[in-house]
């Protein structure tokens, strides 16, 4: 699975970074960082037929920030359609971290 760039992509995560993959994203005055995968042909075949979706993520062992995956099409690839598809079932607090237990 790779991240792509896209249209309303307004910052790169590891620039210059050659110890990481670059990450464009597009990054809200609320603090929400939205990315876009593209999985490979093969790998779409093995959701298809059943493959789970992983996420890893680097803490350094500091709490786990709140994550979610989401599905979007390349046409909905448009700040204000990516914010309808990724509004979770409960209420946003823009400009406010939702209270959360860290994990681990």
């Amino acid at each position: 699975m790779k991240a792509i760039d896209f249209k309303e992509s307004n910052c790169v995560f590891g620039k210059g970074q050659p110890e990481y993959l670059p990450l464009p994203a597009f990054r809200s005055k609320e603090g929400e960082v939205i990315s876009i995968w593209k999985p490979t042909l093969k790998e779409r075949f093995q959701i298809l037929f059943g493959a789970n979706i992983g996420l890893s993520l680097f803490t350094f062992n500091q709490p786990i920030q709140p994550q979610r995956l989401f599905i979007v099409h390349f046409e909905e690839i448009k700040t204000e359609k990516i914010m309808k598809v990724v509004e979770p079932a409960g209420p946003r607090h823009p400009g406010k971290p939702p209270k959360h237990k860290p994990v681990g």
